[in-house]
């Protein structure tokens, strides 16, 4: 099998590690995060090609990809350009580090050690169908969305035989019964058929993770999206780039109640972080990662 390594430069302040523990999806397949050694595996599609994936931080980004046969420049292209969106790569820190300053300088040292970076899914698809998969259940069923979703039933083998998220067409070819049928969705399963046609139509979804997107347009065509309730809909917008909104969810209400002892969760995460500005959600995100014991 080819085999080609790729070094990347990473950004300043950019850390590997802190990147995949800014958020849970290494914990979702495809991804397979080794901590002792700083490795994430992960099958990337392109096309009919699945490609593995390793990626590894030294003084650079060290990538290896491995294919069922040699890539193409453009195909080359298509999987370096989803490893960085999965790593956040191309992520500017540079206000996020002024708002953190402006908060307080143990803000400010957690993004120059290397947090402000989310670890994504290769595609913005993939981050819509798993933050559906995380709405109104545990941790545990959510992992089992993810596998579900990653299997030969919607995708093409690895040559490490291992399964990439399938393209949001693969979906389409069942309907909502069969997909039920086929995954653990449970009620989701005619929002997932939706929120596949809705990405086979506009795979950038009216082009919500440009810079150029307004943070009202961004809500509204996300919120827009069939089951994309408050919570799924800030979520999404996090991982697209969007920091305004912080996802409110059990976990979310718990940390602030254990850690501030808030009697309406709610409202204190509305109250605290509103000095944080459209970077509300990193805020939050950095207080928790002092008390997690997850410092940087």
């Amino acid at each position: 099998m080819p085999i080609e390594k790729i070094s990347l430069i990473p950004p300043r302040h950019y850390s590997l590690r802190h990147t995949i523990h800014a958020h849970g999806w290494y914990q979702l397949a495809p991804f397979r995060w080794d901590e002792k050694r700083g490795e994430l595996e992960f099958p990337v599609l392109n096309g009919a090609e699945a490609i593995d994936v390793s990626v590894r931080q030294n003084r650079k980004i060290d990538v290896a990809l491995t294919s069922h046969r040699r890539l193409s420049a453009k195909a080359r292209s298509i999987v370096i350009e989803r490893v960085r969106r999965s790593l956040d790569l191309d992520a500017d820190t540079r206000e996020l580090l002024d708002a953190a300053h402006a908060a307080g300088e143990n803000y400010a040292q957690m993004i120059r050690g290397g947090a402000g970076r989310r670890h994504r899914g290769a595609t913005l698809w993939e981050d819509a169908a798993k933050t559906l998969f995380t709405t109104n259940c545990t941790w545990g069923l959510t992992i089992k969305m993810a596998e579900a979703a990653c299997t030969e039933r919607f995708s093409v083998a690895s040559p490490a035989g291992r399964f990439p998220f399938p393209a949001p067409e693969a979906l389409l070819k069942h309907d909502a019964a069969a997909l039920k049928a086929m995954m653990p969705v449970g009620y989701r399963a005619g929002f997932l058929r939706a929120l596949s046609e809705n990405f086979a139509a506009d795979p950038g979804l009216k082009n919500l993770e440009s810079p150029g997107t307004a943070h009202d347009d961004a809500y509204a065509a996300v919120n827009a999206l069939d089951g994309f309730g408050p919570y799924a809909t800030g979520h999404l917008l996090m991982m697209a780039g969007h920091f305004h909104h912080i996802p409110i969810d059990t976990v979310a209400t718990s940390f602030v109640r254990k850690a501030f002892g808030a009697r309406n969760a709610e409202s204190f995460i509305r109250r605290r972080y509103a000095k944080w500005g459209r970077f509300r959600f990193w805020g939050f995100r950095l207080d928790q990662i002092v008390h997690w014991g997850g410092g940087v």
